[in-house]
């Protein structure tokens, strides 16, 4: 979701977006059980932290975060992606029904990889569908929504975010292997309060 353009800029926004959607429903129905709703951005395997608690799905919660947010009747917004039917425009077609019920219209344009990850290295866009690799390592993971690092080196959506920054500096000072790891599921909570991705799925 890119944070340069209203309204996405708004954080009551974007956690309304996450509400909004059934993602157990689409995981079952689109994915066949295939997949996990996520908790965090930390990598699943070892790292993902169990300790957050997950984005349920609550249609009321989300109309009154549009409400907040001073979009009652909604927006329209234009959302680009691959025809990959793992992280590809059918993925956001699911989404729509449950999006429309807090007032939010989707437009889908489907693009070939190569364009479209031109397209979102300019910000040129309101929002993507995508796969994202983490690795195993979550520090590393999370450094890709540090601010200093750029589009064109996989932040995409432009996230800047004081006090993430300042955890994850620290965490890569700490040398040891506890500290570190519980200063990072701090930063792992700030990225996640402040919702700046549509948190889908650990794709399996």
């Amino acid at each position: 979701l890119n944070h340069a353009r209203a309204p996405l800029d708004n954080k009551d926004i974007r956690m309304a977006m996450n509400y909004a959607a059934n993602r157990e429903a689409i995981l079952k129905v689109v994915f066949f059980g295939y997949g996990e709703v996520p908790n965090s951005f930390m990598p699943v395997i070892n790292y993902h932290c169990d300790a957050i608690e997950k984005i349920a799905y609550d249609p009321e919660k989300a109309k009154a975060l549009m409400k907040k947010a001073g979009y009652e009747k909604g927006f329209t917004f234009e959302c680009v992606g691959t025809a990959n039917k793992s992280w590809g425009v059918g993925v956001v077609e699911a989404t729509i029904p449950y999006l429309k019920k807090i007032g939010i219209q989707v437009k889908i344009q489907q693009m070939e990889g190569a364009a479209m990850a031109e397209k979102i290295k300019s910000g040129n866009i309101q929002a993507y569908i995508w796969s994202l690799g983490s690795g195993p390592d979550p520090l590393q993971a999370l450094r890709r929504w540090k601010s200093d690092n750029p589009r064109t080196a996989g932040n995409y959506v432009a996230y800047n975010n004081a006090e993430f920054d300042k955890l994850l500096e620290d965490a890569a000072d700490e040398r040891d292997d506890a500290k570190k790891m519980e200063i990072l599921k701090k930063a792992d909570g700030v990225f996640l309060d402040d919702a700046p991705i549509w948190f889908f799925n650990y794709n399996k």
